[in-house]
């Protein structure tokens, strides 16, 4: 008797298996699932036909403790997200060496001028309570310390209105 050979799984199958664990949670959901499906294997080849039962009960348990502390104590881990906070001193510092270079050409007075404008225009975005705002707020901040403006009461002369003219 000959065999139907068996279809064998496309590469986009594997490849969307691949997608959908993106995050840390999901990488702890496809573990838990591995770990249950060779239990499920090699459980029934023990001797005791419990233990096998007892060991995904106890896997699935520790998984969910496991889950809740993380939760507790660490609850962006879950998603894998990183607050936008954490990026914040990195992206003030490379913004002021990038600005440093054409404020450097202005007298004292204007640079400082010039500097305490960047960082109001920055943490203007702090009216709104959300995750880039905050980002926002601590760019600012941290622009004032680099440019030694933190102790001092320098605030732009005014708004800045967006060239109307395009040029």
């Amino acid at each position: 008797m000959v065999r139907a050979p068996r279809p064998t799984q496309s590469p986009e199958s594997r490849v969307a298996i691949i997608n959908a664990v993106k995050s840390p949670l999901s990488y702890m959901v496809l573990a838990l699932l591995v770990v249950e499906v060779a239990i499920g294997l090699f459980g029934p080849k023990m001797q005791d036909p419990t233990t096998p039962l007892l060991l995904m009960i106890g896997t699935t348990v520790l998984f969910v403790i496991a889950v809740l502390f993380v939760a507790v104590f660490k609850s962006t881990a879950l998603t894998g997200d990183r607050p936008l906070t954490d990026h914040a001193e990195h992206f003030a510092a490379n913004l002021c060496l990038g600005a440093d270079g054409a404020f450097r050409n202005l007298p004292a007075g204007e640079r400082e001028q010039a500097w305490a404008t960047l960082a109001d225009i920055i943490g203007s975005q702090s009216k709104k309570k959300d995750a880039y705002g905050d980002f926002c707020v601590a760019v600012a901040e941290r622009i004032k310390i680099i440019a030694q403006l933190a102790g001092r009461n320098n605030q732009a002369l005014g708004t800045i209105k967006p060239n109307q003219q395009g040029g």
